[in-house]
């Protein structure tokens, strides 16, 4: 008796090792599980929150109207899930393409309120003035103008861009205003000349003087007409 009673005593502590055992690993299981869930969603926030960190800027250096309530959106349902132990898989992927959905319109934000500024600020540069510039500062008033036309229209512009743009354009504008007011008659004929289709023929020689005493003459191209 004593003997069946000690088979059954070890059978017993085997059984419950086994499902000690089982029960560790489960908890393994489901450790790395939620760890690898916990690590996507952590990507999802960090782009969230950058995607913030570029709204925030926005909106103090350029008086952007950005909604930042939207932030909100994914957080408070898998925290409530989170209050009864692990979140399932169900309830990390909603709260992932809640965050992803709001990533998107937060960004959708920032890039229609950056591209309305930006070409706004594009706008009140008097460029006629460029004309009135030595060479050497018109050669660099155009590179200036040209790495902000490119920032203006960059699909997803980031603090660095947004804090060269202002700085660019701050330098262009001063440049600009310290020129002298283009004559009258030299802006008629950059007008003429920038509609195209002016031949030649329609350019007279005090035209072409006119053009060479403001160094222009190098930034006008002919091209012969085949037919």
């Amino acid at each position: 008796m004593s003997d069946i009673t000690s088979v059954l005593n070890k059978a017993t502590r085997l059984q419950l090792e086994a499902n000690r055992i089982y029960l560790s690993q489960a908890g393994a299981h489901e450790a790395e599980r939620v760890q690898n869930r916990v690590h996507s969603l952590s990507l999802a926030i960090g782009k969230l929150q950058m995607l913030a960190r570029i709204a925030h800027f926005l909106i103090v250096r350029t008086e952007a109207r950005i909604d930042l309530s939207m932030l909100g959106q994914g957080y408070k349902e898998l925290a409530k899930h989170a209050e009864r132990g692990f979140p399932s898989n169900q309830a990390f992927g909603h709260a992932e393409r809640r965050l992803q959905s709001t990533a998107n319109a937060l960004a959708g934000a920032i890039q229609t309120e950056w591209k309305a500024w930006a070409e706004e600020q594009l706008a009140e540069l008097d460029l006629s003035r460029i004309a009135m510039l030595g060479q050497k500062q018109q050669e660099q008033a155009r590179m200036l103008l040209k790495s902000l036309k490119v920032t203006a229209t960059s699909l997803s512009v980031d603090i660095p861009q947004i804090t060269e743009f202002i700085n660019q354009h701050a330098l262009l504008s001063e440049e600009l205003q310290q020129a002298p007011v283009v004559p009258a008659e030299l802006l008629a004929l950059l007008n003429r000349l920038n509609d195209g289709g002016v031949t030649l023929a329609d350019v007279d020689d005090d035209e072409i003087a006119l053009l060479r005493s403001h160094a222009m003459d190098r930034q006008i191209e002919l091209k012969r007409k085949l037919s």
